[in-house]
């Protein structure tokens, strides 16, 4: 009798239900495992793919997937949460994904993933979530992003993740929780980052950086939590806060910062259009009483002060 793992593995490679196009279906049963193959081609164009068997207390197909075989899906133009939650998966072909738009939540919850093909990504505007929770990813290839217009939460929680490469994503705009709890990230390439307004938590507990790079913020209008749980931050540039409303808890939790990054920051509250005065203050911005205090003896104090700052404490 086959076992579990064996008829998930069935439904993939079966020559009569595999997931091309035309053999995706909805509610069917193969060799006794029931759930919906679910797959669309609309009036106007757009596909989309999912595998998304009904689970039960018994069984759920997606718990025995390791490996991904080279699947036809050349038509379809949208692969959104098409893997999420696959937690055995290690292993995934060179799809042609040339024709897909939308990449989000793609591989969200893939945990024994560890590396990834060179996916074509030239068409992709969406990666938000794409590998969110993916624990034990160390390294991705250098995907083509310069379609991409959201990549929020693209590496959430990505905790074995060491580098990445210098992305092309001069078109996004929301890199919001990017790159959060990137804890094993050591270095974070100079991103074209020059159309990005939002970017609320891109970095926030990336604890292994020491030096934030001098990213073009020209078009930033949201910095909370930008930097915060950074541990072992100590430099961090003049960012160009012009356009930046709201900077709260953006350095929170940063406890290394050297006496020059404080007075950069300084400057970029001082830079800021931020109109509350309520949250106006060193307190707000995440530093500590300690650095507060060092601040008020920096150069750029003055500024700061001009521009309706207070400590807070």
């Amino acid at each position: 009798m086959a076992s579990l793992k064996d008829k998930a593995n069935n439904i993939l490679t079966d020559k009569t239900t595999n997931l091309l196009p035309e053999n995706i279906k909805q509610d069917i049963t193969v060799l006794g495992v029931t759930g919906t193959y679910s797959g669309s081609s609309e009036d106007d164009g757009s596909n989309w793919f999912s595998l998304q068997p009904v689970e039960n207390s018994s069984f759920s197909i997606t718990k025995y997937i390791t490996s991904v075989p080279l699947l036809d899906i050349s038509k379809l133009t949208s692969m959104d949460y098409a893997f999420q939650n696959w937690t055995l998966l290690q292993n995934v072909a060179l799809l042609d994904t040339s024709n897909i738009v939308s990449m989000s939540y793609m591989f969200s919850g893939c945990e024994s993933l560890t590396e990834l093909p060179l996916f074509n990504t030239s068409l992709v505007t969406s990666v938000a979530g794409m590998f969110r929770d993916c624990d034990n990813l160390q390294t991705v290839p250098l995907f083509d992003l310069s379609a991409v217009e959201d990549a929020s939460d693209m590496f959430l929680r990505c905790i074995s993740l060491k580098t990445i490469p210098q992305f092309n994503i001069g078109n996004a705009t929301n890199i919001e929780s990017m790159f959060e709890d990137c804890e094993s990230l050591t270095e974070i390439p100079l991103l074209d980052t020059s159309k990005v307004t939002d970017m609320e938590s891109a970095f926030k507990g990336c604890r292994a950086i020491t030096t934030f790079p001098q990213l073009n913020t020209s078009s930033v209008t949201i910095m909370n939590y930008l930097m915060q749980d950074c541990e072992n931050l100590q430099t961090v540039p003049v960012l160009d806060t012009s356009k930046v409303t709201s900077i709260i808890n953006g350095f929170k939790n940063c406890p290394n910062l050297t006496n020059d990054s404080l007075n950069n920051i300084l400057q970029m509250c001082a830079n800021s259009v931020i109109a509350n005065t309520f949250y106006k203050t060193l307190y707000y911005l995440g530093l500590s009483e300690e650095q507060a205090t060092t601040c008020t003896t920096l150069s750029n104090w003055a500024a700061c002060e001009e521009a309706g700052w207070t400590t807070g404490y």
